[in-house]
């Protein structure tokens, strides 16, 4: 990763039981906070199964742009999987930081 280039803070938005955790709200909130600083676009990453639809949520609580990833495989949490996933979307888009709940 080169860090040279990083931009963007990134927000993991964790759900269960197809429900964003209540996390998600506060890191977003604390993320909004950072951006006043750095003057970063907030990211909300949304792994998901395809029956959901959880991106307008996250807009609504601060996010300027959600990556989904959406796949059946990721309906149900995988830490191999859910891993794998965001060490591609870091590898490719290279985050400044990215907040975990």
């Amino acid at each position: 990763m080169n860090r040279e280039n990083a931009t963007g803070i990134w927000v993991f938005a964790e759900t269960r039981g197809g429900e964003l955790e209540s996390t998600v709200s506060e890191l977003l909130a604390a993320s909004r906070k950072l951006a006043k600083v750095t003057g970063e676009k907030v990211t909300a990453v949304l792994l998901e199964g395809l029956d959901l639809d959880l991106a307008s949520v996250l807009i609504e609580y601060g996010a300027d742009v959600v990556l989904e990833v959406r796949n059946d495989i990721l309906r149900d949490f995988d830490p191999v999987l859910y891993k794998d996933a965001l060490a591609q979307l870091v590898d490719k888009y290279n985050p400044n930081i990215f907040l975990f709940g």
